[in-house]
């Protein structure tokens, strides 16, 4: 849909001036642009070194840390991560020495994922420093807004998993 207040040919000449028309006022798009946004911010800072760990690899972890015994088809589908990048990543994380995948004492055919010491050192270096950084990339927020946003983010995707 063409702007009637904007002469024909009229280009920007950067990007904080590019007008997103009618995609502004939904939700999905500006929530991809800030996803994106903070990603970059992320990666610039913590996974571009090497040794660094990918948001996805750490987001694992964590998972791993708060439920630990997790079957690891579990935990890729509450991450959205496919199985087969979910093997390949869990593979990575236990070559390296950060994750351990142990039999369930109950049912041994059932494997459950645990940080390993390592792991649980590492992730409690990173979570503190990512949360800094999360909370530097939401400056521009009040702590109210910031807590409205992560709520109402966090009721979006309750629904999206059926659980609203």
């Amino acid at each position: 849909m063409a702007r009637a207040d904007k002469p024909a040919g009229a280009a920007p000449s950067n990007v904080a001036a590019v007008d997103f028309g009618d995609l502004a006022a939904i939700a999905g798009f500006t929530i991809r642009l800030a996803n994106l946004l903070l990603y970059r911010d992320y990666y610039d800072r913590f996974a571009g070194g090497p040794g660094a760990l990918t948001l996805g690899a750490i987001s694992v972890m964590a998972v791993i840390d708060a439920n630990p015994g997790i079957r690891q088809g579990a935990a890729a589908e509450a991450l959205l991560i496919k199985r087969s990048n979910m093997t390949k990543l869990v593979d990575r994380l236990e070559r390296r020495g950060l994750v351990r995948r142990r039999a369930s004492g109950r049912d041994r055919r059932a494997v459950g994922l645990h940080l390993t010491p390592v792991g649980r050192r590492r992730l409690g270096v990173l979570l503190p420093a990512i949360a800094a950084h999360d909370a530097e990339a939401t400056a521009p927020l009040s702590p109210r807004d910031r807590r409205v946003l992560v709520g109402l983010l966090g009721k979006l995707v309750a629904a999206k998993r059926g659980g609203a």
